[in-house]
């Protein structure tokens, strides 16, 4: 398994790279006037990000991925930072999925 410094690295990168591939989005939403349409854009702009960063991480070995909700669980801090570029949403949802299924009875 991998640390927990390893897996905020990772975490980290995968977020730049998600970042990187919603930046023209990021950028049109700068350059808006009409600061409703701008907060509107800049919504759509992170939503865009956590889907490519769920891309990312999704094409991450499965130990990783394990050992990545594993910190995310038990570290506050890891796990608030994990579940804002995740998708706030989208987390909750995965996590109510993974307590079923570690709540599960084996029979």
């Amino acid at each position: 398994m991998i640390t927990i410094e390893d897996a905020r690295e990772l975490i980290e990168d995968l977020n730049q790279v998600a970042y990187d591939r919603a930046w023209p989005s990021w950028t049109v939403s700068d350059q808006q006037e009409d600061p409703e349409l701008a907060e509107e854009l800049r919504e759509e702009a992170s939503q865009e990000q956590a889907r490519y960063f769920r891309d990312e991480y999704n094409q991450l070995p499965r130990l990783k991925r394990m050992a990545i909700w594993n910190y995310a669980l038990v570290d506050e801090e890891f796990g608030d930072q994990f579940s804002s570029w995740y998708g706030w949403l989208e987390y909750q949802e995965r996590l109510q999925f993974e307590k079923a299924v570690v709540d599960r009875p084996l029979t």
